[in-house]
């Protein structure tokens, strides 16, 4: 082999590993925001069914709304206890505290006013800054008997 095949042979090695290096990167990319996506999924659907579950409370469903924290998690799970949704970096998806997980991903969740108040929070995790929403069952309330009134 020849003095310039070699180095030819050389540049086309160091084209392919810059290559593999782009897209590994891109993979790494993509991980982070389905990571971002899966958390942001869970806080929506956390949203959504605390406000179905005290809705229904409020129309008079035999349904209890859960006095405590720990109280609403169990809601976010199956009839078998395994939690709906998991965090996506492994754990359940939706944890005791007021921050949320920056490590899983794990929404915060946290009860007052004897669980007629949820606070809902989604943590610092990945890109995403942390945000937090209250469900109040009065506003709840307010906004099912208005959309009956509304109704013909």
């Amino acid at each position: 082999m020849s003095f310039w095949q070699s180095r030819g042979l050389i540049i086309l090695a160091l084209a392919g590993s810059l290559a593999l290096v782009m897209v590994v990167n891109a993979l790494q990319q993509i991980v982070v925001r389905v990571d971002m996506a899966h958390t942001h999924f869970a806080y929506a659907q956390a949203y959504h069914l605390s406000r179905q579950h005290l809705a229904a409370h409020s129309m008079g469903s035999a349904s209890n709304v859960p006095e405590s924290s720990g109280a609403w998690v169990n809601t976010f799970k199956n009839e078998m206890g395994k939690p709906l949704i998991f965090a996506p970096a492994g754990g359940p998806g939706f944890v005791l505290n007021k921050q949320g997980s920056a490590l899983t991903g794990a929404i915060g969740v946290t009860a007052t006013n004897f669980g007629r108040d949820l606070i809902l929070v989604r943590p610092a995790y990945r890109h995403l800054d942390q945000q937090a929403v209250t469900v109040r069952q009065m506003e709840v309330l307010s906004q099912v008997q208005g959309s009956h009134q509304a109704s013909p």
